[in-house]
C-alpha cells in the first residue's frame, strides 16, 4: 500500500469513527481529522477538487469547533449550582453541568403531590431544600432530604410510580420532564451518564435507609 492509499484509507477510517460519536465536539473533531486526510491526498494525487472542497469543509467544522470551545469557557456557575454539581455531579465540568441543570427548572412545592403510587409520572425531581416522605402501600418508608430524587424508578423503569411522595411544609425543588431527560441522553453523553451514575447513588442509599429501617 502506497503513501496516498493509506492517507486515503485514514480519511475513510475517520469518517467511519464519526459515525459512532454520540457527541458533537468529538463529531467534528473526526471530521476534521477527515478533512485533513482527504486534503493530503488529494494533495498527493493532484486531485484539486477535492483539496478545494475538504478546505472548505475542514475550515467550516474548524469554526463551528472553535465556538463551541468558546462557549464552554465562559459558562460560569453560581456558588449555589456549584455547590450541587459538587455534591452530585463532581465529575462534570461547568459546561455539560450547566447544560444537564439548565434542562430543569426549580420552583418551590406545599404539600402537592409529586408522584402516585401505580400511575404515570412524568418527572423527575431533586430535593435542593426541605423533606418528602415517601409513602408504599399505605406506610412511610423513606424520607428524603437535599440531595435525593424523586421519581428516579418510574424514569428507569418508564412504567408507573412505585410510592407516593409528598413533600413536607414548603421544599424547594428542580424538575426534570423524563422525556427531555431521555432526548438529552442522546444528545450529551457524558452528562447523562453522570445523571444515571447519581441515581444509581441515590438508590443505594434509600436501599440503605429502608434496610437500616426494617
Amino acid at each position: 500500500m502506497g503513501g496516498s492509499e493509506l492517507v486515503l484509507n485514514l480519511a475513510y477510517i475517520a469518517l467511519f469513527a464519526s459515525t459512532f460519536s454520540r457527541s458533537v465536539m468529538w463529531l467534528r473533531w473526526a471530521l476534521i481529522a477527515a478533512a485533513f486526510a482527504f486534503i493530503a491526498y488529494g494533495s498527493l494525487a493532484g486531485i484539486w477538487s477535492m483539496v478545494i472542497w475538504n478546505v472548505i469543509i475542514g475550515s467550516l467544522h474548524g469554526f463551528q469547533q472553535f465556538k463551541h470551545l468558546r462557549a464552554r469557557s465562559k459558562v460560569v456557575l453560581s456558588a449555589e449550582d456549584e455547590r450541587f454539581r459538587q455534591m452530585l455531579f463532581p465529575d462534570l465540568d461547568e459546561f455539560d453541568f450547566h447544560c444537564l441543570w439548565s434542562l430543569g427548572e426549580e420552583g418551590t412545592m406545599t404539600g402537592e403531590q409529586l408522584t402516585t403510587q401505580g400511575e404515570p409520572s412524568e418527572s423527575l425531581w431533586l430535593v435542593l431544600d426541605g423533606v418528602v416522605e415517601v409513602w408504599t402501600d399505605g406506610e412511610l418508608t423513606n424520607r428524603l432530604s437535599t440531595g435525593s430524587l424523586v421519581g428516579e424508578m418510574s424514569y428507569l423503569s418508564e412504567g408507573l410510580a412505585v410510592a407516593d411522595t409528598v413533600p413536607i411544609g414548603s421544599v424547594l425543588l428542580r424538575r426534570w420532564p423524563q422525556s427531555a431527560l431521555r432526548v438529552f441522553n442522546e444528545v450529551n453523553p457524558t452528562a447523562s451518564k453522570a445523571f444515571f451514575e447519581t441515581i444509581s447513588n441515590d438508590l443505594s442509599r434509600k436501599l440503605t435507609w429502608r434496610t437500616f429501617w426494617a
